[in-house]
């Protein structure tokens, strides 16, 4: 168990982990960006993501685990937000839009307060406590209650087109719910302290410990699938703003109702740390709800056969505000309110909304067809 004296290096360390997180994304969501103009640039950035993400990152948190309680440790995770929104304007050239600001400044105030009225006791635990909180049907309904929503979320939402805000929600949301579930990263640094430093190798006789292993390395893992599909198809502030919001509320549940940290804490600090847990999901709700908006302002639709069945909107079509129509190349360009449409990639042939976020109006043509424009329409 870390030294009650020691929760402030346990902070730190989460710190880090947030820093080396949001490098990992961004090489991620860079190597997309890059995946036409630079094709080994682009294989570098995403390996080198993937490292990232998959082995410094938990590296760093459970090291940042073994000196703090979960409850305390899991709101500083928020920071990956900022880190993120505050580089990724220069890195990755995104747009920080006003809602996104709006969003990050919840999610960090949030998780600061969190941090602050959350429990500040670390618990000593061995196999015996472990295994008593662990062994309880509270504990199975919660799995079981992950796994509902996650196999939701793979069956339905995530079957929407590539591009969809409610495909790229559930992406980013699942990833952050799998992650959030770092009591297995607790209980296994835990133990390994007991094992080094209390002298008690017999821990190691016992099923338990690799069992938490094999569990902290699943949710680990696991979470990188979706977190990469979904920095493949969106932009990293949106992304990465819901995945951390969802890890932050995840982690946050599963501490509380696994390991029961808010035990015993005062009636007004549990009020407040569940008041501010609200916060975060004020900011990540409200996100959602503004880049919904943004991504169903414009439709594409077919016309004059120069797109035909290859077209495709990912969005909401029914509060469209324009269509789209076929030019020829010798066709002046067409002023269409600072939208503007060009190739991002020939290969497949996507087509990209230049002036807007990249991610949500999308169509499939054939590159041999007529120059297509964007002409706004009126309003019904």
């Amino acid at each position: 168990m870390g030294a009650p004296n020691l929760w402030a290096l346990g902070i730190v360390l989460e710190v880090l982990s947030t820093l080396s997180g949001t490098a990992g994304k961004q090489l991620i969501r860079l190597s997309e960006l890059s995946r036409t103009s630079s094709p080994w640039c682009a294989k570098t950035c995403f390996y080198a993501g993937l490292v990232i993400n998959t082995v410094a990152g938990p590296v760093l948190d459970m090291a940042a685990y073994s000196f703090a309680a979960q409850s305390l440790i899991a709101p500083i995770g928020g920071l990956d937000v900022v880190w993120n929104a505050a580089l990724a304007p220069y890195i990755l050239k995104e747009t920080l839009t006003r809602s996104r600001l709006y969003a990050c400044v919840l999610i960090f105030g949030g998780t600061l307060c969190s941090g602050v009225f959350g429990s500040h006791k670390e618990t000593q635990y061995d196999v015996k406590l472990l295994e008593k909180l662990l062994l309880d049907w509270r504990v199975v309904m919660y799995l079981v209650l992950v796994f509902v929503w996650v196999v939701f979320n793979i069956t339905v939402p995530m079957r929407k087109p590539k591009g969809s805000i409610v495909r790229g929600i559930s992406l980013g949301v699942t990833a952050g719910t799998i992650a959030g579930n770092m009591f297995c990263v607790k209980g296994s640094v835990e133990l390994i302290e007991t094992s080094i430093w209390r002298g008690k190798g017999d821990v190691w006789l016992h099923w338990l410990p690799y069992a938490l292993l094999a569990g902290a390395a699943f949710f680990a893992l696991s979470n990188v699938v979706f977190m990469t599909r979904g920095l493949l198809e969106f932009e990293a502030l949106f992304m990465v703003t819901i995945y951390e919001g969802s890890m932050i509320v995840s982690n946050i549940v599963s501490a509380c109702v696994v390991l029961l940290e808010l035990d015993g804490l005062p009636s007004w600090r549990a009020a407040l740390y569940i008041v501010s847990v609200l916060v975060v999901c004020a900011g990540m709700v409200g996100l959602c709800v503004s880049e919904a908006r943004k991504g169903s302002a414009f439709k594409v639709s077919a016309s004059a056969g120069n797109i035909g069945g290859d077209a495709a909107i990912f969005g909401n079509a029914e509060e469209s505000q324009c269509s789209c129509e076929g030019k020829t190349a010798d066709d002046d360009p067409v002023n269409a309110s600072d939208v503007i449409f060009e190739y991002k990639d020939q290969e497949s042939n996507r087509l990209d909304v230049a002036n807007q976020s990249p991610w949500w109006a999308n169509a499939h043509i054939n590159p041999a067809a007529p120059y297509t424009s964007v002409v706004p329409l009126a309003k019904e």
